[in-house]
């Protein structure tokens, strides 16, 4: 019976799962995820009520006007005592800065060593009359949405 199928008294082996497949073998792969957009950034009058536009969210790849503050002294800012600031919008950031997007603002007051102000800043008047005829210009501000 050297060729033929022979009866047993053996229970049927358990089936051992298959092995996993490779990574991605088998599966449809997935495109990648939109890079995610930076969130839009609020924009202030340069002195409230000043504006013929209002005050809004805008997109970071618009184009507004430039004023930085810092919360330490920097020789060329102005000292605005009642904001506890120092601020400006052409002193120590090579002249004025008008029409840049949110990132070349963000980077102007960087190499000033300040930041871009607050909206709160920018709407409690900090800024106003530092230069540029900026007043009744749309600013960009630091806070998010």
């Amino acid at each position: 019976f050297d060729d033929e199928l022979i009866w047993s008294s053996d229970q049927k082996p358990e089936r051992s799962p298959p092995p996993p497949l490779p990574p991605h073998q088998g599966q449809v792969p997935q495109p990648p995820s939109p890079p995610q957009s930076p969130p839009p950034r609020k924009v202030e009058c340069g002195r409230a009520g000043n504006c013929p536009e209002p005050t809004r969210w805008a997109e970071p790849s618009e184009r507004h006007e430039v004023r930085c503050c810092s919360d330490t002294a920097l020789d060329e800012f102005r000292r605005v005592r009642e904001c506890g600031l120092w601020v400006s919008s052409k002193n120590g950031m090579g002249g004025c800065q008008g029409e840049k997007t949110f990132a070349e603002a963000e980077a102007i007051c960087a190499s000033a060593n300040a930041r871009l102000c607050t909206a709160g800043e920018l709407r409690a008047g900090c800024t106003r009359g530092t230069g540029c005829g900026f007043d009744d210009e749309l600013i960009w501000s630091l806070t998010t949405s």
